[in-house]
């Protein structure tokens, strides 16, 4: 993502925030920043979830295939072959931010720890509430957040900042 910024809108609305004047806001949307080097040590974790889960999903689809039949492996060539002209066809990419978290949260062995360490990567200033970059998201807000928006937050954080070059391959 060229602008090192995503702008998230939350599907569940974060209700009387704080905010710098004392007053009390609604969150509809948060804003999240490209990692910096402040942030290297969770950003390389969070691309090693990626990493080991590509990895494990190679070797069990490498075992299945090892066990094949002749017969079974020449039909599923077949159909690799078929999804893929239709997927050019439908000009559909392969993988998207929905698409990667629920991959990761199928086949990650410590989807726990991708978690965790996406909250502490947003809540030590990968994450702010106001394009300014003014408020930053705290771990009580954080912890505020539905789980669909931590997991749609993880997901476009993952594809658009950590994982653009192994996509792009």
């Amino acid at each position: 993502m060229d602008t090192g910024i995503i702008e998230y809108k939350l599907t569940t609305p974060l209700e009387k925030v704080a905010d710098l004047n004392g007053g009390v806001v609604t969150i509809k949307r948060v804003f999240l920043y490209a990692p910096t080097n402040k942030s290297l040590a969770q950003s390389l974790r969070l691309e090693n979830y990626f990493t080991d889960t590509t990895k494990k999903i190679q070797e069990e689809t490498a075992a299945k295939q090892a066990k094949e039949t002749p017969e079974q492996t020449k039909a599923r060539e077949g159909r690799e072959i078929v999804t893929t002209l239709a997927q050019k066809e439908e000009k559909k990419d392969e993988m998207t931010p929905k698409s990667l978290m629920m991959m990761l949260l199928m086949y990650c062995d410590n989807v726990e720890g991708l978690f965790e360490d996406f909250k502490e990567l947003v809540t030590s200033g990968a994450c702010y509430m106001d394009k300014n970059k003014t408020v930053t998201l705290t771990e009580h807000t954080y912890d505020s957040l539905s789980t669909k928006d931590t997991k749609g937050m993880i997901g476009e954080y993952l594809y658009h900042f950590l994982l653009e070059d192994y996509l792009d391959q």
